[in-house]
């Protein structure tokens, strides 16, 4: 696997491969790798010739400075785990090589801007659409993989994509959980065994509200899921919504939507976690 820091030396890498024909995927990920990265990363292989894995904590998309400051870096580990799944290139940049000395750009998000993690996380999208557009201007894939557990970054990504690099396939790849049912994520490696313990509980309560909504509405399933988050110990429930799988429209009436998901974020105790899953 060939490691490399500079923006200007991987894309001249990029350049060579497909002048010989090579179809590039890129994976991005902020590092920490788990199983569900490495499932990104296989799936990418298996459609691409050359695969590109970066690694870049972006600033850009954290609203909380102390959210940033306490993301792990396992850098050493990564790269260790990248080489043993045969992954191409290594992109592992600083703040330089990707942004420069230019400005963030306004990117047009529509209402994904102003609802669920773009409500609670003000500016957030905005630093993903950056670090995303950054990050294809400098590898130019032909695909590009995104696991579904952020669903909703997934859509902006699309949306984005469609605007201004049309050319470029987006894949998403479904949620990789562990043996207990948790959505895997960086984040978890900050979880206490209480913290844990409890979290583990909320993927069956989001299976649990399809047949919840045979007998309630939309509103009372939403009352049911949170009242059910804040009585385990450690949790403290942020948002639980429907959305349309298709547009991310609120869902207030399930009849009128034929693909419907269920989100939701919450704390435990200061780690801030997402899921979602399809219920129709």
């Amino acid at each position: 696997m060939k490691v490399f820091q500079s923006a200007g030396q991987i894309h001249a890498e990029i350049n060579f491969l497909r002048s010989q024909g090579k179809k590039i995927g890129l994976v991005p990920t902020m590092g920490a790798l788990h199983i569900g990265h490495i499932k990104l990363i296989e799936r990418a292989l298996m459609a691409c010739d050359t695969v590109v894995c970066s690694i870049f904590v972006n600033p850009l998309q954290f609203n909380n400075p102390d959210d940033f400051n306490k993301y792990p870096s396992t850098i050493a580990k990564d790269t260790q785990m990248l080489e043993e799944i045969d992954c191409h290139l290594l992109f592992h940049p600083n703040y330089e090589q990707v942004y420069g000395h230019s400005e963030p750009k306004e990117y047009d998000l529509g209402h994904l801007n102003d609802m669920m993690e773009g409500l609670y996380r003000p500016g957030h999208f905005q630093g993903v659409a950056n670090v995303v557009m950054r990050f294809f201007e400098i590898v130019q894939p032909d695909m590009a993989f995104f696991g579904l557990k952020d669903y909703q970054q997934y859509m902006v990504i699309k949306k984005v994509t469609a605007q201004h690099l049309p050319q470029i396939q987006i894949m998403g790849v479904e949620t990789i959980r562990d043996e207990k049912g948790l959505a895997l994520s960086s984040r978890n490696l900050r979880l206490s065994a209480e913290e844990y313990t409890s979290a583990v509980k909320v993927p069956a309560l989001l299976r649990q509200v399809k047949e919840k909504l045979a007998e309630l509405s939309v509103a009372e399933v939403k009352t049911w899921f949170e009242k059910k988050v804040n009585k385990i110990p450690h949790l403290k429930n942020e948002y639980i919504e429907l959305a349309d799988a298709d547009t991310l429209e609120l869902v207030t009436d399930v009849s009128n939507h034929s693909h419907i998901r269920v989100f939701t974020a919450f704390y435990a105790g200061e780690v801030r976690l997402i899921d979602n899953m399809s219920i129709a």
